[in-house]
């Protein structure tokens, strides 16, 4: 079906003020289009998320939102980001950067456009070009450093924690073992890292079933919490490690304006045939550190 017949579609079911049911089955029907479009032929259609973004933030009331939200995480994003290759990534970086785009000129978005704009980020364009650089770049830190602090966000999910996040952090306690270990993460990290004594957890909570900018606002949490935790008088006494973590959206959303910044690129690493991603992780650190 022709972008412009789902248009038609929502015009309608504007017009008529149909049920949520409707809404959900027409959200998936353009979501399972996109990827169908791109899978078979290789082509991007701007206009199936530009109409899924309208879709996810017609209405006043957030119910009538997340259908096409859903579908939008759900069915696309979740679907790239589920699937470690490294061309899915760059596609995923063109869907956020496009969803990120459309969300900032909102008049509820304005909190995210100021906050783009802060990183020197004021495009579209600018968005991917930077996720390009953040996703491809070869991070190397500079052993002269030594951290008061370490900041590691969370990857949301239990097992990618556990598998990820725990290696990262072990590693780090045998190169700078003076130095604390902040998850920045939701309550269920206390079950897996509470105990441990010289870890500290700032609690952010990221919902997979809000809203578009409800999903976006713990961008700001984090960036509170990186301000609390490191003064701007103390921009080298803490390093921040973003382990591929969705409460950022992949790297999508800038968290530090220096060089302190490393970001584990869990979807670049494919080359590695039939490597576990705690393996992945480790020969990350080792590479970086």
């Amino acid at each position: 079906m022709k972008p412009d017949d789902y248009r038609q579609q929502w015009i309608s079911l504007r017009e008529f003020a149909a049920d949520k049911g409707s809404l959900e089955q027409l959200s998936r029907q353009i979501a399972g289009s996109f990827l169908r479009s791109y899978r078979e032929t290789g082509r991007y259609e701007r206009d199936h998320i530009d109409l899924l973004c309208e879709m996810a933030t017609f209405s006043e009331d957030p119910d009538w939102n997340i259908p096409a939200c859903s579908s939008l995480f759900g069915v696309i994003v979740e679907e790239l980001c589920d699937d470690y290759e490294e061309i899915q990534l760059e596609i995923y970086a063109r869907v956020m950067s496009q969803v990120i785009s459309c969300c900032r000129h909102l008049p509820q978005g304005k909190q995210i456009d100021q906050g783009l704009r802060k990183f020197g980020l004021f495009s579209e364009s600018d968005l991917l070009n930077r996720a390009r650089i953040i996703h491809s770049k070869g991070y190397s830190f500079n052993s002269a450093k030594n951290p008061k602090k370490i900041c590691i966000l969370s990857r949301v999910t239990i097992g990618a924690d556990v598998a990820i996040v725990s290696v990262i952090i072990q590693r780090l306690h045998r190169l700078f073992p003076d130095a604390e270990i902040i998850i920045i993460g939701s309550a269920k990290m206390k079950e897996i890292f509470g105990a441990n004594p010289y870890v500290r957890i700032r609690n952010v909570n990221y919902t997979r079933h809000g809203g578009l900018l409800e999903r976006f606002s713990c961008w700001f949490r984090v960036l509170d919490i990186l301000s609390q935790e490191n003064p701007p008088a103390a921009t080298d006494s803490m390093i921040v490690i973003d382990p591929d973590s969705r409460i950022c959206q992949l790297g999508m959303f800038p968290l530090t304006h220096s060089d302190n910044y490393f970001y584990f690129n869990s979807h670049g690493n494919t080359s590695i045939s039939g490597a576990a991603m705690a393996e992945l992780a480790n020969g990350w650190m080792t590479a970086v550190f």
